[in-house]
């Protein structure tokens, strides 16, 4: 019934790397969290739950999740730097 779904859930990790060439990675995350909890998951260990897990772990171990990070530290740092009165690059 979801197979079509889940094909796409295995495959689109790959295209929201793609996708940081052109949009934030805030606003990949936004879109990936809509498209998450936009699937039905009743039951867990339907095939589209683990496939939505599979989504997630993806995610979290991809450029997405590593780029945002580093972003959000390097701003946190700046802001911490110009508290401080110390100039970072």
């Amino acid at each position: 019934m979801y197979l079509l779904q889940v094909i796409l859930l295995h495959s689109v990790s790959a295209v929201f790397d793609l996708l940081l060439e052109v949009l934030s990675p805030v606003d990949i995350g936004k879109m990936a969290i809509t498209m998450i909890d936009s699937l039905p998951s009743r039951d867990p260990m339907s095939q589209l739950t683990q496939a939505k897990l599979v989504l997630i772990r993806n995610i979290v171990s991809s450029e997405l999740f590593k780029r945002n990070g580093k972003a959000e530290n390097r701003e946190s740092r700046q802001r911490g730097s110009k508290e401080a009165g110390i100039l970072v690059r």
